[in-house]
């Protein structure tokens, strides 16, 4: 069995990785069918009925008439409100959309990693509708300028509470006044195009030094979701990726989306099996600290490392300690 370190390591491969065929008949014949996104970069398989998809590769989306979700999206996110603002005042009418600009600016933020973007960053999008988050998951490589990570989260949504997430959402939620929720998927966090250490110029620099985030995940009401793992299990198996028809968009990262391509399948070949209810975490040396984290598989360890915040970080026993800051957590 690949270590979590190898299978990054092999991600890193890039198109060297052996590919399945593009387009490959859904493996459960009937029961799923193969949908694509717009410009054709992308595609997976869903079940035959109750499920439609749309969208190009920066926001690809596989939606079901019970409020399920499967996206698969890049987003470049801004260092600040200020920046956000200032950007979506230069940019030419009807290159974006209205709503599109109004989420680059509640996104705004200064980089983080991927389970930081799920606690803090997600819910800016709509803090009144998006609330108690829990994170939890399994970083694939130690902290640094990117970051990659299978994370499991939870929250309480509330869909009527916010006009500009509604209209991103998946119609069947907006019938609830109140939805428990529960998602899981692969954050990839990008880091700015130059070093802000040598930015002393203009702010316009400053401000156009954008950095990026890549998710492949599935959300759906938490009263579904262990019930349609499996269902899951065949969506991000079945992702694919169009290398030739993404090489004409974003020919500098296509290793980055080479690797979220083959551990994506490693989420639905595994780790969704191993998701459970979430249960607390503390650390024998500082009895002032508590995270929340999913139970320890066999042959992992949880560590607490300040770089990941207070999500307990699941690695396997066969990889080195995570950081010379990292401590081991037990559950509490």
């Amino acid at each position: 069995m690949l270590t979590t370190r190898q299978v990054v390591l092999g991600g890193l491969l890039g198109l060297a990785l052996p590919q399945v065929a593009l387009g490959q008949e859904c493996r459960i014949r009937g029961s799923f069918r193969r949908v694509y996104a717009q410009d054709g970069t992308v595609s997976v398989c869903v079940p035959s009925s109750g499920w439609q998809a749309g969208g190009v590769f920066e926001v690809f989306k596989a939606l079901s008439d019970r409020g399920e979700t499967f996206t698969s999206a890049k987003q470049d996110v801004y260092p600040s409100t200020q920046c956000a603002l200032w950007a979506a005042q230069q940019i030419p009418q009807g290159i974006y959309r209205p709503e599109e600009l109004a989420i680059m600016v509640r996104l705004a933020s200064q980089p983080v990693g991927p389970f930081d973007f799920v606690r803090w960053v997600y819910p800016r999008l709509a803090p009144n509708a998006i609330r108690n988050m829990r994170v939890s998951g399994v970083a694939l490589v130690p902290p640094g300028p990117v970051g990659i990570a299978l994370v499991h989260y939870q929250y309480t949504l509330l869909p009527r509470q916010d006009v500009l997430l509604a209209s991103l959402l998946n119609r069947a939620l907006l019938q609830a006044e109140s939805v428990e929720m529960e998602g899981a998927g692969l954050i990839v966090t990008l880091p700015q195009g130059l070093n802000p250490a040598l930015l002393s110029g203009s702010p316009e620099i400053v401000c156009v030094n954008l950095w990026g985030v890549v998710a492949v995940t599935v959300e759906a009401p938490r009263s579904l979701f262990g019930a349609n793992a499996n269902v899951y299990k065949q969506i991000f198996s079945t992702y694919q990726i169009d290398f030739n028809r993404l090489r004409a968009k974003f020919s500098q990262q296509l290793r980055q989306f080479a690797q979220m391509q083959d551990v994506t399948h490693k989420v639905g070949e595994g780790w969704m099996d191993a998701l459970s209810p979430f249960e607390r975490y503390k650390d024998p040396g500082d009895p002032t600290w508590e995270g929340w984290g999913n139970p320890v598989p066999s042959g992992y360890q949880a560590w607490r490392c300040p770089a990941w915040g207070s999500t307990p970080i699941l690695q396997s026993l066969s990889d080195p300690r995570p950081g010379v800051s990292c401590t081991a957590v037990v559950p509490k």
